[in-house]
């Protein structure tokens, strides 16, 4: 896949990753964890416009690596804690648990094409 292919997909995934955690507010309610995801959401939006407007930007494609492969853990955490101790299942969470399998390697990969090398290595 060619490098803006590949940051066009990964910033409308978290635009789009953005409107769902914020969202999810309105349909799940306003539990910590929801706000805390909710959070996430406006950070999430932030990394992907700005991914979808800038080509070469270091701090850019490290977040967009490193913050949902975080949100991604604690989503994984919160959807088994979801199914073993609650019996129910969020919708929300598998969307975006896709979308962080999805960007995170993308982030990774283009920064090393862009850059050479691999993020926070020295």
């Amino acid at each position: 896949m060619e490098n803006s292919t590949l940051r066009y997909v990964s910033g409308l995934l978290l635009v789009s990753s953005a409107f769902t955690h914020v969202a999810q507010v309105f349909f799940v309610g306003t539990e910590s964890h929801s706000l805390v995801a909710a959070g996430y959401g406006v950070l999430y939006g932030i990394v992907g416009v700005g991914l979808l407007l800038t080509e070469r930007n270091r701090p850019l494609l490290i977040l967009g690596a490193v913050l949902p492969a975080i949100g991604g853990v604690l989503g994984s955490i919160r959807f088994v804690g979801m199914l073993t101790v609650e019996d129910t299942v969020n919708y929300f969470i598998i969307y975006h648990l896709l979308v962080d399998v999805i960007v995170v390697p993308s982030c990774l990969v283009l920064y090393h094409r862009l850059f050479g090398g691999w993020p926070l290595r020295s």
